[in-house]
């Protein structure tokens, strides 16, 4: 009966040792560094005939997009359109589609 008792035991002993040996794998470095990303003022822009409304912002420090709040009054609708995921120093633009405005602009990173 005590063997047993201790087969069981040690099986659980050891989930608890991995469980916890795995966690430890995950933790970061204490002196991991940040990386800032910092962008200019987006830029709020019509496409051409004046019917699509578009938004770019640059930005330097990592990789980041554009995020969009547009918004279509004839329908009264309103959705989120993102710019593609672009390097430091680059340009990531997003357009709202025919008829609508751009009402919010976000950077994602």
């Amino acid at each position: 009966m005590i063997k047993q008792m201790r087969a069981p035991a040690a099986s659980v002993l050891s989930a608890v040792l991995l469980a916890g040996a795995g966690t430890v794998g995950f933790a970061a470095p204490a002196d991991a560094a940040v990386t800032a990303v910092t962008c200019q003022t987006p830029k709020v822009f019509w496409g051409t005939g004046g019917i699509n409304h578009g938004a770019s912002i640059q930005c330097s420090g990592g990789v980041f997009r554009i995020k969009i709040l547009c918004y279509k009054p004839s329908i009264d609708y309103w959705y989120t359109h993102y710019g593609p995921w672009t390097n430091s120093g680059g340009t990531s633009v997003a357009w709202c589609d025919t008829q609508a405005t751009v009402r919010a602009i976000t950077t994602e990173i």
